[in-house]
């Protein structure tokens, strides 16, 4: 078989390996990494994943890692390609056999629009049904309803035809006219898995305005629309640096209200969040520095603050010496 092999009698090849198979009363790794060569060599991409596949799933683990092993990984990645190609080509072949049987029919239309009678247009219609009632193209299905605008599946192929369209458009990622195709299929059929789509096209052409915004209020927005949506892990992460980073910068900017405003929010709406720590000392630290710039103002008022403060601070965890809250409390009176 090997001899046959080399000299490029592919089909001398498997007989012989075929014989082999018959005299060892089984088949083995050699065997099959060699008809598998075999049939790629004679383009014959199914029996080639078939002995690619029985190779590994044979083949001993001293085999692993070796030159001859790596090959036939690659061949099988080669094999399985070349399927590929095989199986679009085949659907390919398929719709340009549609096209061509809707052409000629159109052309048959024409020439015998006097003449045919209704039951051979009943007839025809049947047989076009029977081929485009499971086409998964738009066009194709808009073709059917203009050549038969009155038939009795026109509600069932407009309803196929405006879900193809939405289906081609989510692919395209035109979230807008899947929408809207998708509404018109339902205005059409109330239909459970399409009333999905329909959600996931709103949820995607709302996270798709979220992002092009890019701001806190958008991303809070889009949560409260879609609360369980297809984007909410990774608005939640936006949100969670966004409320950290801005409070961090009212910190700076000496902005009380604010910081604390959005130290808060994170700490409300994300109280698991793997910042929440971080939030949780720098929000404390912060009442702390404001409760000491307080003090310095020297005034009763400016003291009671300080001892509001600090009062802040206690509650999570930066506690004050006694004595020191016993002398603001005098120089508060």
């Amino acid at each position: 078989a090997t001899e046959a092999f080399e000299k490029g009698n592919y089909q001398t090849a498997l007989n012989h390996l075929d014989a082999c198979e018959r005299a060892l009363g089984k088949t083995n790794p050699r065997i099959e990494s060699l008809r598998a060569y075999c049939y790629s060599n004679l383009h014959d991409w199914k029996n080639a994943y078939v002995a690619v596949n029985a190779y590994f799933r044979i083949a001993p683990p001293s085999n692993y890692g070796t030159t001859p092993h790596k090959d036939l990984e690659k061949l099988k990645s080669h094999v399985e390609l070349r399927l590929a190609i095989a199986d679009e080509l085949f659907k390919q072949e398929r719709n340009r056999k549609r096209m061509q049987e809707a052409e000629r029919f159109e052309s048959q239309q024409e020439r015998l629009e006097t003449t045919r009678t209704n039951t051979l247009k009943k007839e025809s219609e049947s047989k076009l049904y029977a081929l485009y009632k499971n086409s998964t193209d738009p066009k194709h299905l808009e073709q059917y309803l203009k050549m038969f605008p009155n038939s009795s599946h026109k509600k069932e192929m407009e309803f196929k035809k405006y879900v193809a369209a939405g289906d081609q458009d989510m692919k395209a990622k035109r979230w807008t006219p899947a929408v809207r195709n998708y509404t018109k299929a339902l205005e059409i059929t109330n239909d459970a898995t399409v009333r999905t789509k329909l959600r996931n096209a709103r949820d995607e052409q709302a996270f798709a305005t979220t992002t092009q915004k890019n701001t806190i209020d958008s991303y809070e927005n889009y949560l409260s629309d879609f609360p369980s949506g297809l984007h909410k892990k990774e608005a939640d992460r936006v949100l969670q640096l966004s409320y950290l980073a801005v409070a961090r910068t009212y910190v700076k900017e000496n902005n009380y209200d604010k910081a604390v405003f959005y130290y808060q929010t994170y700490q409300q709406r994300y109280p698991q969040g793997p910042e929440i720590a971080t939030v949780n000392k720098e929000l404390c630290d912060f009442y702390v520095a404001e409760a000491q710039k307080a003090e310095k103002i020297k005034k009763a008022s400016s003291m009671r603050r300080a001892l509001e403060l600090y009062g802040y601070a206690e509650q999570c965890g930066n506690r004050t010496s006694q004595s020191h809250l016993r002398s603001l409390r005098r120089k508060a009176t």
